[in-house]
């Protein structure tokens, strides 16, 4: 594959930003993007100081002289040249503040989600209290209870040895059905109330949750937002939320797509060392990387990060060209199915074709099986 370097600094220039045209081409010149953003500062202010001096000069009084009608000739050509470059000028300001209109409104969004997950939590947290003031627990069943019900089973027992005690008896019955009844009621209301907290710390603890992923995904979308000069900074307490919800292995994820093959290794080794399922979501393209130890050390730490998003990725990989590759495929991909059908790394293609498939057939009954309800 062929190098390109910029004519002006020597770096070199990746060919997605001349196809995406982050970078340009002159003829046979190529000019980088930070090359041609500095041009671009530069020619917008000399432009408008050569406009205005050509139409200065476009107004001064005409002269009968021929070389005065020569000097406004030349005069005009250059003020429809200056013009024309002050057009390309203002094109490219109105750009620059369209990208930053957009990055504004994207941090204005990530301010107002934010806020309304901060209002859902209050609320959840604002119900707890209000139902633990309404009904609050009992450690343990009241003693005076068994008391009165031991009273009431005594008193029934001494009417029933009186002749005329018989209505007595029966209405110390009630009354003791009516403590019994007073009884089973206050614990189903403690239960209930048990059941109703458990509720709200689920979905207290989901919030938070949701909170996470939302400040995990601003910090993705700046990342990948177009640099703009003067652009207007994140507020100081957003970034440390945005800081505290992102995981320490994020920040290797970047590395992946390094042009050093050892940064890319190290990053797979990262991601595999945090234990985080999540983690798995970036490894799987690690095992299309052009290194083998990269695809080896990918198809490796997958088995470890028990994430069953992986499965399907893991079976392709069977088909990796290198033996190494295959091996350490099967053996991850036997530790998240827990299925151990027959595969040989080292075996005829033809026979592996076969064995391969007999993966991708149980892996499609199993995705189809969770698909339907019934």
């Amino acid at each position: 594959m062929d190098i390109l370097f910029c004519d002006i600094c020597s770096e070199s220039v990746p060919l997605k930003d001349l196809e995406s045209g982050g970078a340009r081409r002159f003829g046979e010149r190529i000019v980088c993007r930070s090359c041609d953003e500095a041009m671009t500062r530069h020619v917008a202010p000399a432009a408008q100081s050569s406009a205005t001096a050509s139409l200065a000069r476009a107004q001064e009084p005409a002269s009968p002289t021929a070389s005065t009608t020569t000097q406004l000739g030349g005069g005009g050509t250059i003020w429809l040249a200056a013009s024309c470059v002050g057009v390309m000028a203002l094109l490219a300001y109105l750009a620059i503040d369209r990208v930053e209109e957009a990055e504004t409104r994207v941090q204005a969004d990530f301010a107002l989600e934010v806020r309304n997950v901060d209002q859902r939590v209050a609320r959840l947290e604002q119900r707890l209290e209000t139902i633990l003031a309404e009904r609050p627990f009992e450690p343990a069943p009241d003693p005076r209870i068994d008391d009165v019900l031991t009273r009431l089973a005594s008193l029934a027992h001494a009417a029933q040895d009186v002749s005329s005690g018989e209505r007595e008896a029966e209405r110390w019955a009630a009354l003791e059905e009516t403590v019994r009844s007073a009884a089973l009621v206050a614990v189903e209301e403690r239960a209930e109330t048990a059941q109703r907290l458990a509720d709200l710390a689920l979905e207290l603890q989901r919030a938070r949750g949701d909170l996470q992923v939302l400040a995990r995904s601003m910090l993705e979308v700046l990342e990948e937002a177009p640099a703009a000069p003067a652009a207007p900074a994140v507020p100081t307490d957003l970034r440390r939320e945005a800081a505290e919800a992102q995981p320490g292995w994020l920040a290797f994820v970047g590395s992946l797509s390094s042009k050093d093959d050892s940064e890319r290794w190290n990053a797979v080794e990262e991601l595999g060392a945090s234990g985080d399922p999540q983690a798995a979501t970036y490894v799987v393209n690690a095992l299309k990387d052009p290194e083998l130890f990269v695809r080896m050390a990918a198809a490796r730490v997958l088995g470890d990060l028990a994430n069953p998003i992986a499965i399907a990725a893991l079976i392709d990989t069977l088909a990796d060209p290198e033996p190494s590759v295959r091996e350490a495929a099967l053996v991850s991909l036997r530790t998240l199915s827990g299925r151990d059908l027959a595969f040989e790394p080292n075996a005829d293609p033809k026979v592996r074709a076969k064995q391969i498939e007999a993966w991708r057939a149980w892996w499609a009954e199993q995705s189809g099986a969770a698909s339907d309800p019934g």
